[in-house]
């Protein structure tokens, strides 16, 4: 009975195999034909050659001629290789029908190369699903090339990586659409809208030429099924020499029994074709174990490798628990997510899978080295389902974690070590563009997380919070509470972010990529700059500009060209500061990013410099790099520093690493440039570490969500007293210093500005910054008064912006009467008359105001005064308004005033918004000073309405305004302007009537048939030195082409 079993048992277990033996044996028939071409192509004999005993040697029945088959032979065959000069030209009559007869009873068809040509590509065709087109025509380029695996799903391409070779590719055959693509790859033509600047680069660095380019990708390997019998092509095999690439091998092997409708792809493959051997190729990626080989590393530190696939799947952000584990989170969605394409599923590998109807992938777990050899091998998912998850940071018994337009706390309530509880703290972040998404989340010292952004900006709400407005939040650095109730722009940068280091003292840097600053340091954050700040002053400070870059190897292919910031930067990502404590001293506070674009990780020093810091590379290493590898594939993506004091380096090793591309393909709906080459299934971790490294203990430089103060809070304790704070602005030698200064004394603006007129010296932007602030104009204006001389200056400044922000709750509030009579009385009577004219219960001054009036008038009509004091006894009466403004527009019709004054009157008169002053003095102004009138009349519509008025009145010829500013009328974003300006447009501009009647004086004349010999001759006479038609002129200015859809008259 034991032995009954036992024999049923193996034959059990054995059946599939020997299912396979059981099976009758493929029969195939190569038909072959003639060399053709140069040495090493077109060897169908040698294929032949090879080919019959190596299909024999591995169970199939093979033949083969150099002819075409006979019938019994094809009565003999199951599948039928084409693989000969236009093998497709199978000839009308028996070898046609036998071929159609072989079709009908499943006979299946693999068609190499230029066996896809026939003198008859229709019929081919709709045999084989595609053939060359004489008519179109199909082109051929022969050389360097990618073939890129579209299809990894079907089992001919399964386990498939894309790889480089030297062969030929076809472009513009003509196919069915129902042909399935397995593989294609890029050709010369230069479709999409084109960056011309970025595409001269690209094709400079390429050296131009008949090369491919990135705006086309064309099918070179598909199937196609009809009726009873399957078609396989590929067009890959120009030259003989890449049958023996495994991968080409095994996909020919694949093709063969897949057309004979075997169930087993492989059945033709050996064992150890298979798997790794099909993933790890010459010319394509490389095994995890041979990768180090192939990177150059910094002499004094040693790499390993830490986690690859197939454990890990492109990493985007590691980090580490207090047990020291590990963890990671995948992002194999990247770009697309479950985004549907827009264009053929077979032209962008943006998608991990081309279903959309899913669960989406993307993960965070855990990882494990059970055996103690240093590289993980075990891995425990945290949580999964998340698409396009970026980042994340430990949070109580699990993790927050960012994945746009979301952030999430992930928490294991139960202790199982998967995450059963979400919850959305955050959301409507942007998602415009997967890669200008939030980033790299890190714990700040106050208790919030901090993240870097990209440019995908969005409008954000916090959940716990609802009551809250939406927050903008774009690109820069922002932080938020981990309760979900509160985030916030910290520093706010144009341009893509990626990568974000905090260090022990609460020091805030991080990383952009192409504005051609890489690194940058958080001196005061957006909130501290809020309260003041020096104009013009920004929450950071840039460094490393301009940078040279020292890659380990060119990029031959327009593909993978650079394409901005060409020779420095364009995808800088990562930052990180060490402060690992196991590294010689030296490298203390080093500053480490990676350039996938050029497969390196860059290193500078980082020094103290004022209030910021300054970087510089190492001193006999300035043209080279920390890491560079010669692998294609490495695309260094993050580093951040481990518990043991290491550098860690994410490799997301990919194939593409472009997302959009400024040089204008067609990009997908993540806006991501629409590749064939985006991976989902490699990543790797490496592992940094200097020869002298020394033990590490405890992971000290792990933040959390305990609060320990932030750089804004400091900055706003920068002075205690009032005193402190005018010293410190003093002695400030940078802006972010006097910022800082501003920020903490807006609480307290009229205290501060009253202190400042004692001691008025180097303090004018403390005063100017705080002034909007100030709370009593009583007060100010009390303090300047008695103020002495030598702050005459800063009291002009502080009388000016009282006036300028003069409302009703400032002149009812009461008057300081005696500080009035004292500056009325003073040299500075100018600058306080508009504030006294303006300011209730001020009727005992009346009689100075009068006196002060009548000298400022004085003034500006005295050619004897300094044009200086011309212009602001002008600034006050137009500030004083009423009749005192109207003395001053005398000035502007005087020919004797200087066009200085009448400039200064024509601003002072914008600003104070009487305009329609101006539209009675147009006539009598300097031609020069018409433009500044008439641009001040625009900005209001009053004003613009009582020009119009002018000008039908004939007070105001519409010569002295110019066609431009007619048009500026006639387009008004006030409708009633524009309107206006429409109706009256005869009058507004005269010479249009007669343009109009000379046009259809000649209309006539030019609707009558032409004469093209002369109108050639003229239009290469007068028009061809700008213009071009056709191949005649020059393409300087606007083509012609189409002009004669217009018609004679226009």
């Amino acid at each position: 009975m034991k032995r009954t079993l036992f024999a049923a048992l193996c034959l059990f277990t054995l059946s599939p195999w020997l299912s396979t033996f059981a099976a009758e044996p493929l029969r195939v028939f190569i038909r072959a034909g003639k060399k053709s071409h140069g040495p090493g192509a077109h060897d169908f004999p040698q294929f032949l050659k090879e080919w019959v005993p190596m299909l024999n040697e591995r169970g199939a029945k093979a033949d083969g001629s150099l002819e075409f088959p006979t019938k019994e032979q094809l009565d003999k065959t199951d599948v039928l290789i084409l693989h000969a000069q236009e093998a497709g030209n199978i000839k009308i009559g028996e070898e046609r029908k036998n071929l159609l007869e072989f079709m009908a009873r499943g006979g299946g068809i693999v068609t190499i190369h230029a066996g896809a040509v026939s003198r008859d590509p229709a019929w081919f065709k709709s045999l084989v699903g595609g053939s060359w087109n004489h008519e179109r025509p199909t082109k051929w380029l022969e050389g360097p090339m990618h073939l890129y695996f579209t299809d990894k799903e079907n089992p001919i391409t399964k386990d498939m990586s894309n790889f480089a070779m030297d062969d030929e590719i076809y472009y513009d055959m003509d196919l069915l659409p129902e042909c399935r693509i397995l593989a294609g790859a890029y050709t010369p033509k230069p479709q999409g809208t084109r960056n011309e600047k970025a595409n001269k680069r690209a094709e400079e660095i390429t050296k131009g030429g008949k090369v491919v380019s990135i705006y086309d990708i064309q099918p070179q390997v598909w199937t196609y099924e009809k009726d009873a019998y399957r078609s396989f092509v590929c067009i890959p095999g120009h030259y003989h020499k890449n049958f023996s690439h495994p991968t080409l091998r095994a996909l020919l092997l694949r093709g063969i029994a897949w057309a004979g409708k075997r169930e087993n792809a492989d059945e033709l493959c050996k064992p150890e074709e298979l798997g790794d051997n099909l993933r790890y190729v010459q010319g394509g990626p490389t095994h995890p174990n041979k990768s180090a080989e192939k990177i150059e590393v910094h002499p004094e530190f040693d790499l390993s490798l830490v986690a690859a696939e197939p454990l890990i799947n492109k990493v985007m952000n590691i980090d580490w628990d207090e047990q020291g584990r590990l963890w990671v989170c995948e992002t194999p969605e990247y770009p697309n997510g479950r985004r549907e394409l827009n264009v053929e599923k077979w032209k962008d590998s943006g998608s991990w899978t081309k279903k959309y109807d899913r669960d989406p992938i993307d993960r965070i777990s855990w990882l494990e080295d059970t055996n103690g050899d240093g590289v993980m091998d075990k891995k425990h998912v945290f949580a999964d389902k998340l698409e396009l998850v970026t980042s994340f940071v430990f949070y109580k018994k699990g993790v927050i974690a960012c994945a746009a337009p979301d952030i999430w706390n992930l928490q294991d309530t139960d202790g199982d070590g998967v995450a059963d509880k979400r919850e959305k703290l955050y959301t409507n972040l942007g998602t415009g563009d997967t890669h200008a998404v939030i980033n790299n989340l890190r714990w700040g010292l106050d208790g919030w997380v901090y993240a870097t952004h990209g440019y995908s900006g969005g409008n954000v709400t916090a959940v716990n919070a609802p009551d809250k407005p939406a927050v903008g939040i774009g690109s820069g650095v922002i932080r938020f509470k981990p309760d979900g109730t509160e985030i916030e722009q910290y520093s706010s940068r144009g341009g893509n972010t990626w990568g974000l280091d905090i260090t022990s003292d609460g020091q805030v840097f991080f990383t952009q990529p192409t504005s051609g600053t890489v690194f940058f340091h958080v001196v005061l954050p957006e909130y501290v700059l809020a309260k003041g700040k020096i104009p013009g002053t920004t929450s950071w400070k840039g460094m490393i500009s301009g940078q040279k870059t020292f890659p380990a190897m060119s990029w031959p292919e327009q593909a993978y060209v650079q394409i901005d910031q060409v020779g420095n930067f364009t995808a800088a990502a990562g930052c990180a500061i060490y402060e690992g404590g196991a590294w010689p001293a030296k490298w203390n506070y080093s500053y480490f990013t990676t350039e996938p674009t050029l497969n390196i990780v860059h290193h500078q020093f980082v020094e103290k410099e004022g209030v910021s810091y300054k970087t510089h590379k190492e001193p006999g290493r300035e043209e080279t790099e920390f890491m560079r590898s010669k692998d294609l594939w490495f695309r260094p993506i993050e580093n951040r520093i481990g518990p043991d004091g290491a550098l860690y380096v994410v490799d997301f090793y990919n194939q593409a690493v472009i997302h959009n591309d400024t040089r204008g393909p067609i990009h997908g709906p993540a806006n991501a440039a629409v590749r064939p080459d985006r991976d989902h299934y490699f990543g790797r971790v490496w592992k940094v570490q200097h020869k002298q490294a020394k033990p590490v203990a405890g992971s000290f430089y792990h933040h959390s969500a305990d609060s320990k103060g932030t750089m804004g809070s400091s900055a706003l304790r920068t002075f205690e007293s009032k005193a402190d704070a005018l010293a410190t602005f003093k002695s400030a030698q940078d802006d972010w210093t006097r910022s800082a200064v501003i920020a903490a004394a807006v609480d307290h603006a009229d205290d501060t500005i009253a202190q400042a007129l004692k001691a008025p010296e180097g303090v004018e932007g403390l005063v100017a910054a705080l002034l909007p602030s100030a709370k009593s104009a009583g007060k100010l204006i009390t303090a300047a008064a008695n103020a002495d001389a030598r702050s005459d200056v800063l009291k002009v400044a502080i009388l000016r912006g009282i006036a300028q922000r003069m409302n009703s709750e400032i002149a009812k509030s009461p008057p300081p009467l005696d500080a009035f009579k004292k500056l009325l009385s003073s040299s500075l009577a100018g600058h306080v008359l508009p504030i006294v004219s303006r300011w209730e219960n001020c009727e005992d001054l009346v009689g100075q105001m009068s006196v002060a009036q009548e000298s400022l008038v004085k003034s500006v009509n005295d050619s004897s005064v300094s044009i200086d004091a011309r212009i602001g006894a002008a600034q006050a009466l137009i500030g004083v308004g009423g009749e005192a403004s109207k003395t001053v527009v005398q000035a502007l019709a005087r020919p004797d005033a200087p066009q200085a004054l009448q400039a200064a009157i024509i601003t002072a008169l914008s600003e104070k918004g009487e305009t329609i002053a101006l539209v009675n003095s147009m006539n009598g102004l300097k031609p020069e000073l018409r433009t500044q009138a008439f641009d001040a009349i625009l900005k209001r519509p009053e004003s613009s309405l009582a020009l119009l008025a002018a000008i039908a009145d004939g007070k105001v010829d519409p010569k002295d305004i110019g066609p431009g500013n007619v048009a500026r009328l006639r387009t008004h974003p006030n409708k009633n302007v524009a309107k206006q300006a429409n109706a009256m447009m005869e009058k507004l501009n005269p010479g249009a009537k007669a343009k109009n009647e000379i046009i259809a004086k000649l209309t006539p004349e030019v609707e009558k048939p032409g004469n093209l010999t002369n109108g050639k001759a003229m239009f290469t006479a007068a028009c061809a030195v700008c213009h071009k038609l056709g191949d005649i002129g020059k393409d300087v200015a606007p083509p012609l082409v189409g002009m004669g859809a217009h018609g004679p008259a226009e």
